[in-house]
């Protein structure tokens, strides 16, 4: 939380010149999916870091205006009822030039830092960072309440210069936050494909997972970014490691129809392909789920991967006789 920045009362403003009450702001598309306990504590204590960049973008602005100290209220209103004019204010404010000028103080100096670097570190302002940090001791993995680096924060905003930038600092490339998320799990879930790059080599394990039991593979089949994934398959991060639930990244990609990522995950180019007869904790086959979901070029690419059109699945039946049950001539042709 940012306990004695004023991003709660920032909110108050922007969400009454838009005419929301703090009922109706939270049916709005865009707006985090948070109660109203929620929101009154954000808008009494600040916004939680963690959604800064959420609520920014619901206004059609940048994390900066809710951060930057010297912005009156008054400029604050009128950038949220024009927020094209932002690269006016952080011109006049010098955003890019200097970082701000007078930093509150908490009780730890070292939070305080930390907040400071944070908010470098998602604008990208690289100089000011390496400033910052050569100016004091610092110790590059200090985590904030919710055990988030700075590493962290840099790979969720694909800031690939601070990224490499915090790695030559000795950065740990491999530490988790509270939920289990890791700097290469924030990559792949928002498709930073060049920080990803940059990770893997520095990784030992590419299979670490979160507290959902969901790798950075699994994050980048559920989000729909099949460069993200190409790149982990191609560096030997498997395909086949269930989630706490026991489902698989194929029957997930199955499920939501992605092609593209169906396709890279049964692509026997890479080390370690998904196996088109792996059942799932329920006991259904890949093969089957396609069948069911009508979906024939993805029961063609599973029969050309090796899928058996006879394996009898936990309903008692295989593939082969579900298609025909639901006498489909596309998918029965491809699997006869």
């Amino acid at each position: 939380m940012i306990e004695d920045f004023d991003t709660g009362r920032r909110l108050v403003l922007a969400r009454k010149l838009r005419g929301y009450t703090q009922e109706s702001i939270l049916g709005e598309p865009g707006f985090p999916g948070i109660n109203v306990k929620t929101l009154r504590r954000w808008e009494r204590q600040g916004v939680n870091l963690t959604r800064l960049e959420e609520v920014a973008q619901f206004f059609n602005t940048e994390i900066w205006a809710f951060t930057e100290e010297r912005l009156s209220e008054e400029d604050f209103k009128s950038l949220i009822a024009y927020p094209e004019s932002i690269g006016h204010y952080k011109s006049r404010y010098g955003q890019q030039a200097r970082l701000p000028a007078s930093a509150p103080q908490v009780a730890d100096p070292l939070k305080n830092l930390y907040r400071r670097a944070y908010f470098l570190v998602i604008e990208q302002n690289l100089v000011g960072l390496k400033a910052l940090l050569t100016s004091q001791p610092f110790p590059i993995d200090f985590p904030n309440e919710e055990g988030w680096t700075l590493l962290m924060w840099a790979a969720h905003h694909g800031a690939l210069p601070v990224a490499s930038f915090l790695l030559t600092q000795g950065a740990k490339p491999g530490l988790a936050e509270k939920a289990g998320l890791t700097p290469l799990i924030c990559a792949a879930a928002r498709d930073h494909l060049p920080v990803i790059e940059l990770l893997i080599p520095e990784l030992p394990e590419l299979n670490q997972a979160d507290s959902a039991g969901w790798s950075a593979l699994t994050w980048a089949a559920a989000n729909n970014h099949p460069a993200s994934l190409s790149a982990l398959m191609r560096a030997g991060a498997r395909t086949n490691q269930p989630d706490h639930r026991g489902e698989l990244p194929l029957h997930r990609s199955l499920r939501q129809n992605f092609g593209e990522i169906t396709q890279e995950l049964l692509n026997p180019k890479h080390p370690h392909p998904s196996d088109p007869n792996a059942l799932e904790a329920t006991g259904e086959s890949p093969l089957s789920l396609a069948v069911q979901l009508r979906q024939p070029e993805a029961c063609r690419w599973l029969i050309q991967a090796g899928a058996k059109p006879d394996q009898v699945t936990a309903n008692g039946l295989s593939p082969l006789e579900r298609a025909r049950k639901t006498a489909n001539p596309a998918i029965l042709s491809i699997l006869e």
